[in-house]
């Protein structure tokens, strides 16, 4: 698969990435700032194996996809960022508890296998192996529409509908795999896995940041 390129003489968003830290830094605690920085490796890390596999038409296990397209979807990135432009850091001991984590990856889950089920054709005949429909279906030995409606069922579990509303895959749960832990710098995933667990960096926070809510 070609991955397009950027047109002739645009110099992409990494020229502009200091200035942006720069101006970004001083409005954000140390500890949110560390916490934040590392989601951005590990989200590019992730982002950077979905590309190679797209680049080799190189497919993935289940386990290997359900790690890779979390840490690449940006949810965490996206739910820092709330927090700073609300002023209202999450200390990272309820970030990274099993509760919040088990709702963000359940936010991921959603958004990146809802986007697979509207976009497998699109995903197929491009040859991007990046897609939940397709996983499912070379794992489990599913035809494609049963793979649709399997994924259609696992969207289905994440959000409370009744399983049968969704057609085959009645009373199942939803496709969860292990509570991730705080991530450090060192833990981004390789190709094909995940942030090894650690504890949480740094404790400092603004005065904003007793609020949990």
């Amino acid at each position: 698969m070609a991955v397009p390129s950027r047109p002739p003489g645009d110099p992409g968003c990494c020229p502009r990435s200091p200035s942006l830290a720069a101006r970004t830094r001083p409005l954000v605690s140390p500890a949110w700032w560390d916490r934040f920085v590392t989601h951005l490796e590990h989200t590019f890390s992730a982002q950077r194996v979905e590309n190679l596999r797209r680049r080799e038409a190189a497919p993935s296990s289940l386990a290997e996809f359900k790690v890779v397209r979390r840490e690449a979807s940006t949810t965490d990135v996206c739910y820092d960022l709330v927090e700073a432009c609300e002023d209202a850091e999450v200390p990272n001991a309820f970030r990274y508890s099993f509760a919040c984590r088990r709702l963000a990856d359940a936010l991921s889950d959603f958004t990146t296998m809802t986007n697979d089920v509207f976009g497998v054709d699109r995903d197929t005949d491009n040859g991007d192996p990046n897609n939940y429909v397709t996983v499912i279906q070379r794992a489990r030995g599913l035809d494609r529409d049963e793979a649709v409606v399997q994924a259609t069922a696992d969207v289905a579990a994440l959000v409370g509908e009744p399983a049968g509303v969704a057609g085959r895959g009645a009373g199942r749960r939803g496709p969860g795999s292990p509570v991730r832990r705080p991530p450090t710098r060192s833990s981004a995933p390789a190709a094909g896995g995940g942030g090894s667990p650690s504890t949480s960096r740094g404790s400092t926070s603004r005065s904003a940041a007793g609020s949990s809510t």
